[in-house]
């Protein structure tokens, strides 16, 4: 590793690591450079705990690792965070090296546990279809290593292990060196990038910046913003047709298929129904901002409508 050196975490504001890089590229569905932009200013506080996703993922690390290594004979122990020598706040987590001594190298390994229902984002063991943004953490876990290729092992549901050889690209590693230092430019100089209103994480983004709604603040729409909610209006009752659609086709098989289990299109897909029984349960105290349409009145169409104490 003659391009890298251990470091100490510090916070995660302080630089950009392997996770951070997917959303600088626009290749991730978790976060894009708004909220990456945001987060690393200070603005907005990352998610607030950690997903069942990644929880699993954290315990299961060691064990697909000794797996890979019973499995496939692979010598590999535990990673570490690497930084790459062009900059103090460009790093990498790694989650396993790999020991080459056939060609004398240490490789990163990124490992992966997966889902059953997420088996169609995966190619073939042994080929380099992986998901785009786990192949980017990996190319930036290449570029601090200098390393001249990494895997990826992904254990897929329980008991399906593959491995993803993917090779050092310099074209890839200009295009994400360069995209990261454009992006902590803006973080160092407070130039926020713009909202990309496509990005599925937006709404969440957007809740976290804006979290603290002013009861005496109203803003004006114009042109513009009536456009867009009539857009909003006319989406909610599409999904409104198109719900009572699915309903009323539903209701045609239940109906024919009376108290019988199983409905067979003969065309190879099959319609089934059962009883199921849930435990109830208890919903844990949140927070969360609730936006939604609502008449004017003529209280409120003009001026804020301010708190009787303050009016009186």
């Amino acid at each position: 590793m003659s391009n890298s050196t251990a470091v100490v975490t510090t916070s995660r504001r302080d630089f950009l690591g392997g996770s951070d890089i997917p959303k600088v590229i626009g290749a991730s569905q978790w976060g894009d450079r708004f909220s990456l932009y945001l987060e690393k200013t200070g603005e907005i506080d990352p998610p607030e705990g950690e997903t069942k996703v990644q929880r699993r993922g954290q315990i299961l690390e060691p064990a697909i690792r000794e797996l890979y290594a019973a499995e496939r004979g692979a010598a590999v122990y535990a990673g570490d965070i690497v930084q790459l020598r062009e900059s103090p706040h460009f790093r990498a987590q790694v989650d396993a090296f790999e020991r080459l001594d056939i060609i004398n190298a240490i490789i990163p390994v990124e490992i992966k546990s997966a889902s059953e229902f997420t088996r169609g984002k995966w190619g073939p063991d042994g080929s380099d279809d992986a998901p785009t943004d786990y192949c980017v953490q990996l190319h930036w876990q290449m570029l601090a290593m200098d390393a001249p290729f990494g895997r990826i092992v992904a254990l897929l549901g329980a008991d399906d292990l593959r491995v993803y050889t993917i090779e050092r690209d310099p074209a890839i590693d200009a295009f994400l060196l360069g995209q990261a230092i454009e992006f902590w430019q803006c973080v160092q100089e407070r130039r926020p990038p713009p909202i990309n209103f496509e990005h599925p994480s937006v709404g969440d983004t957007l809740a976290r910046l804006f979290n603290a709604p002013n009861a005496l603040e109203i803003v004006q729409a114009d042109d513009a913003l009536r456009a867009w909610r009539d857009v909003m209006v006319q989406s909610t009752d599409a999904i409104k047709r198109d719900e009572a659609v699915k309903d009323g086709a539903r209701a045609h098989l239940l109906a024919a298929m009376r108290n019988a289990a199983l409905l067979d299109f003969g065309d190879g897909q099959m319609y089934e129904r059962k009883v199921v029984k849930r435990k109830g349960y208890t919903v844990a105290d949140t927070t969360y901002i609730d936006a939604r349409l609502k008449k004017s009145s003529s209280s409120t169409a003009g001026a804020p409508a301010l708190p009787q104490e303050i009016a009186a």
